[in-house]
């Protein structure tokens, strides 16, 4: 059969990224806080599972444009010494950080 080519196009595509840290990490059961900043205003969710995949518990997080929000995590989650997987989802954005509990 025919073919034809096109030209070349060469697309960029900027992501604005959360930024955001899980301290302390080893951690113990009584203090463990994520620090969270976003370039605009949105809500992202926080999602945490233990070891074997279930999750322990759940928030969304309201961010305002460049503002750095602090959520103590044992406010609204109660941990156990083991192995947990933070996931961070927000608009075009999911990210995971493994922590320790002591």
């Amino acid at each position: 059969g025919d073919y034809t080519y096109s030209n070349v196009v060469t697309a960029f595509i900027k992501l604005e990224q959360l930024i955001y840290s899980i301290y302390p990490n080893p951690a113990d059961t009584k203090e463990l806080t994520i620090a969270i900043k976003s370039p605009k205003t949105e809500n992202v969710e926080l999602h945490l599972v233990n070891s074997v995949g279930v999750q322990i518990c759940y928030r969304t997080i309201e961010l305002q444009a460049n503002l750095q929000v602090n959520v103590d995590i044992t406010e609204f989650c109660s941990l156990v010494p083991g192995v947990y997987y933070a996931t961070i989802v927000g608009n075009a954005y999911m990210s995971n950080r493994k922590i320790l509990v002591k």
